[in-house]
């Protein structure tokens, strides 16, 4: 089971996830996170294995897993349903302690599968491409990840969000699902890119456009003709 922590988290929330989610491996993407956790693990009263990307821990979980036997993978994927636990999400611990919810397995299938029927033309086009930005102890970040791995698209992940905008021109994603904070400061920085005359008109009417569009798609009739080529083109 996956206990996502945020990398914003301090010592005393980290140390409080440990605790009550009785995590038994911490793996995280640089050294600092993981000294912050090593600081957190100090009072427990049993012992927390840290790992981290930036030193080997791939490598590590890798041969680790070379020892176990393949029967007893089998048997853990076949006891495997979905009224078991897939993860506990945690709250970012701005109100209080970090509050945690139990997810299962049907949760997140249930989620996907919604999606699926709600979004068809994202999760069935092999062109649909998502750049994922959001932080992945976030559960919608995590539902939009498992949603594009079970459709047929591509998903990239944005590492450090102070790039956001060059991955958004190198990617050229086909759709973006985020909260609404983090799309607003993506509009106005690429309005104020757009400077004046006849650049912030164009930029303007793409937006018209796309957002035009996107209403029509949930029109029983959908995009006309001449709007669907005005979307192309924006």
């Amino acid at each position: 089971m996956v206990v996502p922590i945020y990398e914003t988290s301090s010592v005393d929330q980290i140390k409080y996830i440990l605790e009550d989610a009785d995590v038994k491996m911490v793996v995280t993407e640089t050294m600092v996170m993981a000294q912050l956790v090593q600081a957190a693990r100090v009072t427990l009263e049993r012992s927390v294995q840290v790992l981290s990307l930036d030193n080997s821990a791939i490598m590590r979980i890798t041969e680790a897993g070379a020892e176990v036997d393949e029967a007893e993978v089998d048997a853990r994927i076949t006891d495997l349903n979905i009224h078991k636990p897939a993860s506990i999400v945690y709250t970012s611990g701005t109100t209080g302690k970090p509050k945690g919810t139990v997810l299962t397995h049907g949760n997140f299938v249930t989620l996907c599968k919604n999606g699926h029927k709600w979004m068809p033309e994202i999760a069935y086009r092999r062109s649909s491409r998502l750049l994922l930005f959001l932080p992945l102890a976030h559960v919608y970040a995590r539902m939009l990840e498992v949603f594009q791995i079970t459709g047929h698209g591509i998903m990239a992940h944005t590492p450090n969000t102070r790039n956001l905008l060059s991955d958004l021109e190198s990617f050229r994603p086909t759709y973006l699902l985020a909260v609404p904070r983090v799309l607003e400061k993506i509009y106005n920085s690429a309005d104020a890119a757009a400077g004046s005359g006849v650049a912030l008109k164009t930029f303007r009417w793409a937006v018209k456009t796309a957002i035009q569009y996107s209403k029509a798609l949930d029109t029983t009739l959908g995009p006309s003709r001449t709007l669907s080529a005005q979307h192309q083109m924006a």
